[in-house]
């Protein structure tokens, strides 16, 4: 019984150390793609 508790927790763990790595990487590729996009936008939006 212990050991399915600890698989369990292991998957667990797993799930979100993986949904916190897609997580990083999302906020990398937007924070990347503002970047890229806001010379552009900077034309438009001059405040």
């Amino acid at each position: 019984m212990g050991l399915k508790i600890q698989y369990a927790v292991n998957v667990y763990q797993t799930e979100l150390l993986l949904l916190a790595l897609v997580l990083l990487l999302f906020a990398i590729v937007q924070n990347a793609w503002h970047l890229n996009s806001g010379d552009v936008m900077a034309g438009h939006h001059k405040e």
